[in-house]
């Protein structure tokens, strides 16, 4: 299965109260049980923070039959949503989604 790793650093986003607001509600979105842990709760210090990606390690396989090694950060910056939503692995039907590999919808194995 190809993965990769990603290598920067972290700088901090001072967003306005505005921009606050829509950063809150995208990243709720995705990750709904984190409201609690959001910027600007009393219990507990966070803030928002942006992952600047300086290095891309690659291993789409094994060696003899697949790239291994860094890819160029401005190519991995170029890549779009159209892009890597239609990439399929070998094998890989159309349509297939993450509820298809789901262990709650996998059934008795």
């Amino acid at each position: 299965m190809p993965r990769f790793s990603l290598f920067g650093h972290l700088e901090p986003v001072e967003p306005s109260e505005a921009e606050a607001g829509r950063l809150a509600a995208c990243y709720t979105d995705k990750h709904p049980d984190a409201k609690h842990w959001l910027p600007g709760n009393k219990i507990h210090a966070s803030e928002w923070m942006r992952f600047v990606v300086s290095g891309v390690y690659w291993v789409g396989g094994f060696g003899d039959r697949a790239y291994i090694g860094w890819i160029p950060v401005a190519e991995w910056k170029s890549v779009t949503a159209d892009d890597w939503q239609s990439i399929r692995l070998p094998g890989e039907k159309p349509g297939w989604d993450e509820n298809e590999w789901s262990s709650e919808t996998a059934g008795e194995l």
